[in-house]
């Protein structure tokens, strides 16, 4: 099962996919993906489709890139884990 959401965070809305996480047990590992160098979250596909049969999977456009409303701050550390 593959859900594709917006969420909002901060008032900015952030492109979010999630695969396989309605198999998820308590406790168990999620992958999570980012997309970088200004490429979306589809450049993880491939990767993606066969990592799902591992684990569940989520992954999400940065600020400013793919489907994500852009944030106008720099992508720092603290910026992104915020």
């Amino acid at each position: 099962l593959y859900a594709q959401v917006k969420v909002n965070v901060n008032g900015f809305n952030y492109n979010v996919y999630v695969k396989n996480i309605e198999n998820r047990k308590s406790n168990a590992p999620v992958l999570i993906f980012e997309n970088g160098w200004g490429m979306d979250l589809k450049t993880w596909n491939t990767v993606i489709n066969a990592l799902e049969k591992v684990a569940p999977v989520v992954c999400y456009d940065r600020a400013g890139v793919g489907a994500s409303d852009d944030d106008h701050k720099m992508p720092t550390l603290k910026n992104v884990a915020a």
